[in-house]
């Protein structure tokens, strides 16, 4: 039994490393056409390339294995995930290393994880003199991590089954109910079709507003995996006002949860409008961008005009709460208050069902919605209240989850603080990483400014992040759970 499970998660994985080969043909034609010369991309890209997509084509010899996917069970498919996302960085992390990029392993493995994770820290002080094909690359990790859940997904349900249903079910939390399973593979191709069309539309409107196509791809890519990873040195503060105001459409676009894109290609226009965290999502954005543009303006004490305070302060908000986590401008320099709130920011996130990372606010709709119960409850307590949700009647083994959900997410947060400490970081500094690292943001505050690398950082603090990174992006019950000895009993 476990042995056809081992097949399956092989060929699998086999198949997953012949997809970032066929990705990496991509950096690998523009290093050739653009006639690259002073590093051995095109060497680089084309080997790994051709050893990805050899590596694929390998696991069509493994054709039987999928008769046993009726033993494959939803462990199996939490370790299978894990297993992708460290294969995917490990095997993207080579062209940096190879091109000799990054003076060691650890810089060349945390770039890349934070590329697929769509964190965007980097290890590269100044990107813009990077080769424009590594700039392409490190982009198109994040694209790919944004939407690799899905594509993984497409992949794999032919062998996962269930178990494919259920971690597909859990990325697109709130949305999500049994009535998709017959036809989820026809779903994720929507919106595996609705992410590459904003992407396009992204890039034609930025080479539009006066970028090199290379740039508008590069940062439409990252857009729309809300990842961050720029090509410029100061991110987008340099960036035109138009430019600034496109990528803040897109970064809040990408922050919504596919399926409602889903629904509204469907024509189902009611079940859209009636999306609670849709609404909390536009509300809670609306309110900390308003917020944050008057705080900007007035403490700019009359040296900034109202439409650079709002633009600022809503592209800081949007990019943050979306944990995109590009920067328009170095917020460390802003008032202490702003700065909190943004920290706050980190722990919330977007919508569930999207490629933003954090928390995700349906849980913190769930939380507030209990909470508010509770006090009735408290007021009247033979009233049977019960929590709903577009809706639906929750159990209450959906907010057990959510509140242990919250507090491991707390408990992480502040053991990675801890760790961060001991690596010489301040207080503030050390919350600031390890809550930013986990949310897959990027900027962070303190010691550490929003607009610098993570060059300097000592080589445990690079591997505490990373790890954090993929906790973060995959769900922290998702890897914590195989690090438990009873996931690895055979029941």
């Amino acid at each position: 039994m476990r042995n056809k499970n081992t097949a399956i998660i092989v060929k699998l994985l086999s198949l997953l490393l012949g997809m970032v080969g066929v990705m990496m043909i991509l950096p690998f034609l523009w290093a050739w056409l653009s006639g690259e010369s002073a590093y051995p991309t095109r060497a680089v890209f084309g080997g790994l390339a051709a050893a990805g997509i050899l590596i694929g084509l390998s696991s069509q010899y493994m054709r039987k294995v999928w008769r046993y996917a009726a033993t494959f069970r939803i462990r199996d498919g939490f370790l299978t995930v894990v297993l992708a996302w460290v294969v995917m960085a490990l095997f993207s992390c080579l062209p940096y290393y190879l091109t000799g990029l990054t003076d060691n392993f650890t810089d060349a493995l945390y770039e890349s994880i934070s590329g697929f994770t769509t964190t965007g820290s980097s290890v590269f002080q100044d990107p813009s003199v990077l080769p424009e094909s590594i700039l392409l690359w490190r982009s198109l990790t994040q694209w790919i991590g944004g939407l690799g859940i899905i594509i993984f997904m497409i992949a794999a349900l032919p062998a996962m089954g269930l178990a494919g249903y259920a971690l597909f079910a859990a990325e697109m939390t709130g949305s999500m109910d049994h009535r998709f399973q017959p036809r989820l593979k026809d779903t994720a191709k929507i919106i595996c079709g609705v992410y590459i069309v904003l992407t396009s539309a992204e890039t034609v409107l930025l080479r539009m507003a006066g970028l090199s196509f290379h740039d508008a791809l590069c940062h439409a890519l990252s857009t729309m995996a809300t990842g961050g990873f720029s090509t410029y040195s100061d991110s987008l503060v340099s960036a035109s006002p138009l430019v600034q105001y496109i990528v803040l459409l897109f970064m809040f676009l990408a922050g919504i949860n596919y399926m409602m894109y889903y629904f509204l290609l469907k024509k189902q226009f009611t079940r859209v409008a009636r999306d609670e965290e849709l609404r909390a999502y536009g509300i809670y954005m609306a309110v900390l961008c308003l917020l944050a543009s008057v705080a900007l303006y007035l403490s700019a004490s009359g040296q900034m005009r109202a439409e650079e305070a709002f633009r600022l302060g809503a592209f800081q908000c949007v990019s943050i709460g979306t944990t995109t986590g590009f920067v328009s401008s170095d917020f460390s320099l802003w008032p202490a208050g702003l700065q909190w709130v943004l920290l706050s920011l980190m722990v919330v996130g977007a919508c569930s069902g999207s490629s933003t990372g954090a928390m995700k606010l349906s849980r913190f709709v769930l939380m507030f919605k209990n909470m508010l119960l509770e006090f009735k409850r408290a007021a009247h307590p033979r009233a049977v209240l019960p929590l709903k949700y577009n809706g639906r009647v929750l159990g209450q083994e959906v907010i057990r989850q959510v509140l242990a959900f919250f507090f491991l997410y707390v408990l992480v947060g502040m053991m990675g603080a801890v760790f961060f400490a001991f690596c010489g970081f301040d207080l503030v500094t050390s919350f600031a990483i390890s809550f930013s690292s986990m949310s897959n943001i990027g900027p962070v505050t303190g010691q550490v400014c929003s607009l610098c690398a993570v060059t300097d950082f000592p080589v445990a603090a690079k591997w505490i992040s990373m790890w954090l990174m993929l906790v973060g992006r995959l769900g922290l019950f998702t890897v914590l759970l195989i690090g438990m000895p009873s996931f690895w009993k055979n029941k």
